[in-house]
């Protein structure tokens, strides 16, 4: 039961911080990638390679190559 709950505690502050960080971007669909990579916590090593394929191609299509990019890539990578 502590697992669970553990995981789920972790889950939410991890998807609290990506969305504060996200909104703070300026991202587009900040709040559907929060919970997303929120979630991904919840399935080890697949779930964080899953989600990180949508973060990368909203924050690409937004921005394309440049500094705001490299930023929003390194405060995911920094979550």
């Amino acid at each position: 039961g502590n697992y669970i709950r553990g995981k789920v505690a972790e889950a939410f502050i991890i998807g609290i911080l990506t969305a504060i960080a996200f909104f703070s971007l300026g991202m587009s669909y900040a709040m559907l990638l929060s919970v997303l990579v929120g979630l991904s916590v919840l399935i080890p090593y697949v779930g964080a390679i899953l989600v990180t394929l949508p973060v990368v191609l909203v924050a690409l299509f937004q921005w394309g190559w440049g500094p705001e990019f490299a930023t929003a890539m390194l405060a995911y990578a920094a979550i």
